[in-house]
C-alpha cells in the first residue's frame, strides 16, 4: 500500500482553553516561563462513510504549560481498493498521519492564542517521541480492542436503525443534545471537565462520540443514518443531556445554552421532542431498541457529573 499521498481531508477544533497562572494545569508543573512545556496525548477512530470512503481520525490533546490546551480532530479519508482495516494500522502506514496530526495541532494552537493576544516564545515543535508513541497505542488498541470488538459486533455496526430526515425536529434534538454536552465535557469551566470525560467515556468513549456528534451535526447538510451501535449512543447522549438538563446543575447549563441560542423555549421544545424519540423506543422493543431503553435505565447522570 502506498502512502506518499496522506494529507489532512479536514481538521477540527473541539476545543481551546487559555490557561491562567493559577490554573491546575500551571500550578502541577515546575516549568521554565520562556519555554514550551508539552504534552500530548493521542486517540483515534475510524469508519467507512456513507459515501463508501475509508476515515481514519486521529485526535490530540496538546497541553502546553503555562499557555494553554488544544483538542484537534485529523480526518484522514482514503478510497476504497480491496485493504482491510489491518492494513492501515501499522507504523509505516500511521507515522506520517500523526506526524500531520501533530502540525495541525501545533498551528490551530498557535493560532488560537494570536486571537487570545497570548506570546508564544517559540513555535510548537513535533518531537519523534510523542509520534512513536502514540502510534504504538493506536495500533496496540485496533488489534487488541477495537478490531475484536468489531468482529463480535458486525450486525450492531452494520445495520442501519435509525434513518433521520432533516426536519426542525431533529435539528433541535440533535443539535440540542450535543451542545449540553459539550458544555459538560469539553467548555464549561464551571464542570470538573476532566472527570465527567472520565466517567462519560464509561458509556461512550470519546473518540465515538466525536464520530456520532460530527455524523448528527451533519443534519443541516443531508438525512443522517445511523448504524444500531450509533443509535444506542446517541440515545445514551439524548438522555444525558435531557437529565441534565432537569437536574441540579440545571442553573449551569441554562446560561450556557441560552448563550449559544438555546433559549428556555427551545429548551422546553427539546424536552418534548426527545421524550417523543423515547416513547418510539419503548413501543418498538427490537434488540437494539431494548438495549437502549435499558442502558437508559442505568445511568444518573446528575449523580455521575460534576
Amino acid at each position: 500500500m502506498k502512502n506518499d499521498t496522506i494529507q489532512i481531508a479536514r481538521s477540527t477544533i473541539l476545543w481551546f482553553e487559555a490557561y491562567h497562572p493559577n490554573h491546575p494545569e500551571v500550578l502541577l508543573v515546575d516549568y521554565d516561563p520562556d519555554e514550551l512545556e508539552l504534552d500530548v496525548a493521542g486517540n483515534f477512530d475510524y469508519e467507512i462513510s456513507d459515501d463508501n470512503l475509508r476515515h481514519i481520525y486521529i485526535d490530540l490533546e496538546t497541553k502546553v504549560v503555562p499557555y494553554g490546551a488544544i483538542f484537534v480532530r485529523s480526518d484522514f479519508e482514503f478510497e476504497l481498493n480491496g485493504d482491510t482495516w489491518d492494513d492501515y494500522f501499522t507504523h509505516d502506514f500511521l507515522y506520517p498521519m500523526v506526524k500531520l496530526s501533530l502540525q495541525e495541532s501545533g498551528d490551530a494552537f498557535k493560532e488560537a492564542c494570536e486571537e487570545e493576544q497570548i506570546t508564544l516564545p517559540r513555535d510548537i515543535p513535533v518531537q519523534d517521541k510523542f509520534i512513536i508513541s502514540i502510534c504504538e497505542s493506536v495500533i496496540d488498541l485496533y488489534f487488541t480492542i477495537f478490531k475484536p470488538y468489531d468482529l463480535a459486533n458486525a450486525e450492531l455496526r452494520n445495520t442501519i436503525a435509525f434513518d433521520c430526515p432533516q426536519c426542525n425536529a431533529a435539528f433541535i434534538t440533535m443539535q440540542g443534545t450535543f451542545l449540553v454536552i459539550d458544555e459538560i465535557i469539553y467548555h464549561n469551566p464551571l464542570f470538573n471537565r476532566k472527570h465527567n470525560q472520565h466517567v462519560f467515556g464509561n458509556y461512550v468513549p470519546l473518540m465515538k462520540y466525536n464520530t456520532l456528534r460530527a455524523k448528527c451535526m451533519d443534519i443541516v447538510k443531508h438525512p443522517v443514518k445511523l448504524s444500531s451501535y450509533n443509535t444506542i449512543l446517541f440515545y445514551t447522549c439524548v438522555d444525558c443531556a435531557m437529565q441534565m438538563l432537569l437536574g441540579d446543575k440545571s442553573d449551569i447549563l441554562a446560561i450556557a445554552c441560552d448563550a449559544r441560542g438555546m433559549t428556555s423555549e427551545v429548551r422546553t421544545l427539546f424536552y418534548r421532542l426527545a421524550t417523543e424519540l423515547f416513547d418510539m423506543v419503548y413501543k418498538n422493543p427490537d434488540q437494539t431498541q431494548t438495549g437502549m431503553a435499558d442502558q437508559r435505565a442505568m445511568h444518573d447522570w446528575n449523580a455521575l457529573f460534576k
